[in-house]
């Protein structure tokens, strides 16, 4: 197997936190030519990643790639062991996956404080704050989530680690700390060494790319 993915990247993040949950070693890799370049669309039509290539063929979507690594190499269980359990956790890993990691992308071409255009900014963090409340009720629901680990926390991690890494850029320094049980799993979630890992090298290569 060859994993293309960068720790920049939250969606290979998510990738990365289940294997390493895992224990399951997957060879990072450049994409070939750099993203976008023809050389790797033939490897991803989409020219993004990740894209996990295995002996059977390429696999694209964080959530395609996580779905097929848990029929891959089961245990420990991540999904859950019941149709409710499962449910619970796919919901929210759509949450943070929909309506908060999502929502937060136009916010990156604002960085800028010269060229920001506000009412994108202001428009941004009023979508990125109904998804945390969402994801925060979901989370109070869901029994399954935030006493093992599961995919809803490889979701989860990376997506939180932004909100805190780049929210406070746009003055909503305390965003996460305003819902009580959203900040009480982020600090969970950063308790699990091999989650922890991960988000450590993010941090680590966020600062890097200045």
């Amino acid at each position: 197997m060859k994993l293309y993915a960068s720790y920049l990247s939250p969606f290979s993040a998510r990738v990365l936190i289940q294997s390493s949950i895992k224990d399951v070693h997957i060879p990072l890799a450049e994409p070939t030519g750099g993203l976008g370049s023809t050389a790797y669309k033939q490897i991803n039509p989409l020219g993004k990643i990740p894209a996990l290539e295995t002996n059977d063929g390429v696999i694209i979507e964080s959530e395609v790639i996580c779905d097929w690594i848990e029929e891959r190499f089961p245990k420990p269980n991540l999904a859950g062991s019941t149709p409710m359990s499962r449910a619970e956790i796919r919901q929210l890993a759509r949450s943070f996956d929909i309506y908060v990691m999502n929502a937060m992308l136009p916010i990156f071409s604002q960085m800028d404080p010269q060229t920001r255009n506000e009412d994108i900014v202001n428009g941004t963090l009023n979508n990125v704050i109904v998804g945390l409340e969402h994801s925060q009720a979901l989370l109070a629901r869901a029994e399954s989530v935030g006493r093992v680990s599961t995919l809803a926390d490889c979701m989860a991690a990376p997506t939180l680690l932004f909100c805190e890494t780049f929210l406070p850029m746009f003055a909503h320094q305390d965003t996460l700390k305003a819902y009580p049980s959203l900040h009480s799993y982020w600090l969970w979630l950063q308790e699990e060494p091999k989650v922890l890992g991960v988000l450590n090298k993010m941090r680590t290569a966020i600062a890097q790319s200045g």
